[in-house]
């Protein structure tokens, strides 16, 4: 059927009658039944152009039949009947995702008539020391000229384009710079000495181009300046970062400020011996520009002592760093222009293509789920990225797990029930949280002296836990994810009604959307079961909000869950409460399973390193492990 462009045909009810539904790439068409009943189809009845639909959804019938409602852009609903829920929801799921596909291609074959443009550039080099090796710069236009900073050999260079991504080594660069006759880039002519074919690879997390021919780029290259001894280059760049670090730190009003710098220098990527004795003479310049601030000779003279000793230390740094460094490669800097590009398969010369998975450039400056998160908008993960450090540098989410107690941790347990357990089909981590009239919650956590933001630093340390300890697979720069380290939730919502939404329960969920804005990506899967009739209310008001990422990943049951949880999760790791085979000890899953009785033990080891009392006190709770 899909080789005659048909995605999913068979039979509902509309007005009574049952008709054939044909699901194609560009319309949903109905016919009426062949005479003899079979899924041939008969005459036309009406046609549904994708790009018109608006919405899609189901309803259940007093019947036991499940409805699926259509509004198209005029302002039109088609109502059409199935026999079983999960067959309308397979109609709904399969529209939606057909007319997502629709419009992307739609999209794509837009921006495949047009000129690539250029989004990121990003330089790399090995051979330079690691405070100074990237560049980032989105001020990049086709077939304008723009400059890399010294480069050598060993550099890779990432252009990511709108169709694709060129990968340029250094090797090529230098290469073709050398041969290049003019200093200056020529006017267009691709045959030049000089000039090279890249092909660009379609980025994963940004998805495959409609265009099935591969992209490729002329690239052009000429030296703009006579090469370096990388030595020579490393000490110059060494000493103005020391000089901006001892500035910026003897304008702060005292000593712990230059200290913070001194520790932010020493734990940057690609420290070293020179890192750490640059920052040590930092430090003491520093020191030295504070004290001479002080009243009085004494003070003076110690800071002018500090300074001098700062200095000298920086200066023999500086002349270790080009020593050691291996004065025999030059770096060079270079005048890079995209000069033409092509759709055609057959080009000559063809070198230095990115494959589809070169994406370690990208991957060392932002982790790959902020990237995904935004549909491979590099600039816009990147930002997201230096906010999440920025959020994690305030809240220091790392020491929840080593140096803060939790005496919270029993009583919102206690009233709010969510745990984790054991894996799924894929290997994901498997998390139930249930909704039981949160509003009442909330009121007795605060009987107990227990605020929302108590709840929500209370999720942040699961959420560490879960991603460091059980999963081992925490966003950093330069950490490719693990194809399991995202989790699959299920929510039950039996208990949750229209007097639950505000107060207490909308402020925690306002803020667990934020704090989830720091863990992209995660929930791969979200599945809504024991969903009350209050809640289709609730769900046509929320569902346009969500992001379409995080829409496709939820399916909703209002009964008859079990089905979907089992192609999910092996029937003996389903908790017993919803259908499974699994009990885990006297307490139940809730309390028991593996993974809530290693988190209950680190709260009781939290608990012990402040006071022997306290761990005494909490492993009397329930599912501690003893």
């Amino acid at each position: 059927m899909a080789s005659q462009g048909i995605v999913m045909s068979g039979k509902l009810t509309r007005n009574g009658v049952e008709v054939l539904v044909r699901l194609s790439h560009l319309s949903l068409s109905l016919f009426r039944l062949a005479e003899d009943g079979s899924e041939d189809a008969g005459k036309l009845l009406a046609t549904y152009h994708l790009s018109d639909v608006i919405s899609i959804r189901t309803r259940g019938g007093s019947s036991g039949r499940f409805g699926l409602q259509i509004g198209d852009s005029e302002g039109q609903t088609l109502s059409l009947l199935a026999n079983k829920e999960e067959y309308a929801r397979a109609w709904v799921d399969k529209v939606m995702a057909t007319k997502n596909e629709l419009l992307d291609a739609v999209r794509q074959l837009d921006q495949s008539g047009t000129e690539p443009s250029v989004i990121m550039v990003t330089a790399r080099d090995a051979a330079t020391l690691g405070p100074f090796d990237c560049v980032v710069s989105s001020n990049v236009v086709f077939r304008s000229p723009f400059r890399l900073p010294f480069l050598t050999k060993e550099a890779t260079v990432l252009v990511q384009l709108t169709h694709g991504t060129l990968r340029l080594t250094g090797a090529d660069l230098c290469l073709q710079a050398s041969k290049h006759r003019s200093a200056d880039v020529t006017d267009g002519n691709d045959d030049d000495e000089g000039s090279f074919w890249v092909r660009a690879a379609r980025s994963q997390r940004v998805g495959a181009p409609f265009n099935s021919k591969p992209l490729q780029v002329c690239v052009q290259v000429s030296a703009v300046q006579e090469s370096v001894p990388v030595g020579v280059l490393n000490a110059v760049r060494f000493w103005r970062w020391i000089s901006g670090t001892s500035n910026t730190a003897a304008d702060g009003a005292n000593l712990p400020r230059a200290a913070a710098f001194l520790g932010q220098f020493i734990a940057r990527p690609g420290a070293n011996p020179a890192s750490l004795f640059g920052g040590l003479g930092a430090f003491l310049v520093s020191l030295g520009a504070l004290r001479t601030r002080s009243a009085g000779l004494a003070p003076a003279l110690e800071g002018a002592l500090a300074v001098g000793l700062g200095t000298l230390v920086l200066a023999l740094t500086v002349i270790a760093v080009a020593k050691s460094s291996e004065t025999s490669q030059a770096a060079h800097r270079l005048k890079i222009t995209l000069v033409a590009f092509s759709w055609d398969e057959e080009t000559v010369d063809l070198r230095g293509s990115a494959t589809e998975t070169d994406n370690d450039l990208l991957s060392a400056l932002c982790p790959d789920r902020f990237v995904r998160m935004v549909r491979g908008d590099v600039e816009t993960a990147l930002q997201w990225w230096q906010q999440t450090k920025a959020w994690r540098a305030s809240e220091k989410p790392e020491e929840l797990l080593v140096s803060v107690p939790r005496p919270s941790y029993h009583d919102i347990k206690g009233a709010i029930e969510h745990f984790y357990h054991k894996r799924d089909r894929l290997g994901r981590l498997v998390y139930y949280e249930v909704l039981n009239s949160p509003r009442s919650a909330f009121r007795a956590l605060r009987a107990k002296g227990w605020s929302v933001d108590d709840v929500v630093a209370h999720m942040m340390f699961l959420n560490e836990y879960a991603f460091r300890e059980l999963l081992e697979d925490y966003d950093e720069e330069g950490v490719p994810p693990k194809s399991t380290g995202q989790l699959i939730k299920i929510m039950d919502i039996q208990n949750l009604g229209l007097g639950d939404i505000g107060g207490d329960v909308s402020s925690y969920f306002n803020k667990q959307s934020a704090l989830g804005k720091n863990y992209p990506e995660r929930m791969d899967k979200i599945v809504i079961i024991n969903v009350p009739a209050a809640f289709g209310m609730i769900w046509n008001v929320v569902a346009p909000l969500l992001d379409r990422n995080v829409r496709e990943r939820i399916s909703i049951f209002r009964g008859n869950y079990y089905e979907a949880l089992v192609e999910l999760i092996e029937p003996e790791n389903i908790p017993s409460q919803y259908g499974g085979q699994c009990r885990c000890g006297e307490l139940g899953c809730r309390f028991h399973s593996p993974e809530e009785v290693n988190i209950s033990a680190r709260v009781v080891e939290l608990a012990a390193n402040e006071t022997a009392g306290g761990a005494a006190q909490l492993q009397k709770e329930p599912g501690v492990a003893s």
